[in-house]
């Protein structure tokens, strides 16, 4: 992984990150260096949505269904990622080749899941998605809006080129009291090979429409 001296563009770097391998490795694994910008959710059974964007920078000439970026968020923040001795996480990723991605952490000492707390091993749980994020091209800016229901659950909605292009719905996820705010995290993968993240941006007031 190779970051730009203000650490805004990240470059993805090794064979299984070229692949579009996501599991089990840690190649073209970017963490936030802080919570993704939350705003009220207009969504029913929520009180916040969380939203972050990147735009792509550079993407390789890969063949036909290797994959291609993904986003996604963690429970933990990225210290609490280190603090864990495989840097497990909880959290949810959608993009590759229509994939959706259940990450669920591993116990270690006083570490535990908050997805899952009786988990003993780390899990990552490969689910049928609906955005084939292998099409992506240079200059596509891709946004991620988020709400975790009151009761439970995560909303995702990937919107590239502000067009809402998927919406992915996980019932693994805790109540939204339980976690307050999420780290971003984008996997570089596949076909794309370099991203820059857009600070400050706020989720098109259409996000969240008809949920």
């Amino acid at each position: 992984m190779q970051l730009s001296k203000d650490w805004s563009v990240a470059t993805g770097r090794g064979f299984n990150a070229l692949r579009g391998v996501v599991a089990h490795n840690d190649e073209g694994f970017v963490i936030g260096n802080g919570p993704c910008r939350r705003t009220a959710s207009l969504c029913p059974g929520s009180k916040y949505m969380s939203y972050f964007e990147v735009e792509i920078t550079e993407v390789y000439n890969n063949p036909e269904c290797c994959g291609g970026l993904y986003l996604g968020a963690s429970c933990q923040s990225a210290e609490q990622i280190l603090e864990h001795p495989r840097n497990e996480y909880d959290g949810w990723l959608v993009g590759g080749k229509k994939q959706a991605i259940l990450s669920i952490r591993g116990a270690e000492g006083d570490l535990s899941s908050i997805i899952q707390p009786a988990a003993k091993a780390s899990e990552m749980r490969s689910l049928d998605g609906q955005w084939d994020a292998e099409v992506l091209k240079v200059g596509d800016r891709v946004g991620l809006a988020m709400v975790i229901k009151r009761q439970g659950g995560m909303v995702m909605r990937v919107i590239v080129n502000k067009t809402v292009v998927s919406t992915e719905v996980f019932q693994d996820a805790p109540p939204e009291n339980q976690v307050p705010y999420l780290t971003p995290i984008i996997r570089i993968a596949g076909t794309v090979k370099s991203v820059k993240l857009c600070s400050g941006m706020d989720p098109p007031k259409f996000a969240m429409e008809g949920l």
